[in-house]
C-alpha cells in the first residue's frame, strides 16, 4: 500500500512541473514578443485642446487633430478610446514614420444642451502610453 502512496505522488509532481514548464514556455514567449512592440517614439500636437464656443444639438461635427511624429521611430497607434458613444475617432491604422503627420478626427454629435467636456485617449507607443485629447464647448438649441 506505501508503494502505491509513493507512486501516486511522483507522478502527482511531475504532472505538476510539467504544467508549471508549459505554463513559463508560453508566458516566456509573450514577453519576449511583446518587448519587440515597446520602441517609444515622441510626438507633438499643435493643439490638444479644443474650445467650440457654440455647438447645435444633434448636429454632426469633425474636430481634427494633427500629431506630429518627432521621434526615431514609427508611431503606432493601437486605439483611439472616447468617453461616449456621441464622440467617434476616425484616424489612418497604419504606422506614422519619423517626421510625418497624422491628423486624428473625433467626429462628434452633441445630444444634450449645456457645457461640456470630452476626451480621447490616444494609446499609442509614447512615454505614458497615451495621449489625451480634449475638447470643450457649448451646446445649443438649433434655431428655427
Amino acid at each position: 500500500m506505501k508503494i502505491f502512496f509513493k507512486f501516486s505522488s511522483v507522478v502527482l509532481m511531475t504532472i505538476v512541473c510539467l504544467i508549471l514548464a508549459i505554463i513559463f514556455v508560453f508566458y516566456s514567449g509573450n514577453d519576449i514578443e511583446s518587448s519587440d512592440h515597446s520602441v517609444i517614439t515622441n510626438v507633438s500636437i499643435l493643439n490638444d485642446s479644443v474650445f467650440l464656443p457654440k455647438l447645435y444639438l444633434n448636429t454632426l461635427y469633425y474636430i481634427p487633430f494633427e500629431l506630429k511624429n518627432t521621434g526615431n521611430e514609427s508611431l503606432i497607434i493601437q486605439s483611439v478610446n472616447t468617453m461616449c458613444g456621441c464622440t467617434v475617432a476616425i484616424y489612418d491604422k497604419k504606422p506614422t514614420a519619423p517626421n510625418k503627420t497624422i491628423k486624428i478626427i473625433l467626429e462628434f454629435r452633441p445630444n444634450s444642451l449645456g457645457y461640456f467636456a470630452k476626451s480621447a485617449d490616444v494609446v499609442c507607443n509614447v512615454h505614458g502610453n497615451f495621449i489625451k485629447l480634449k475638447v470643450k464647448g457649448e451646446v445649443v438649441a438649433k434655431r428655427e
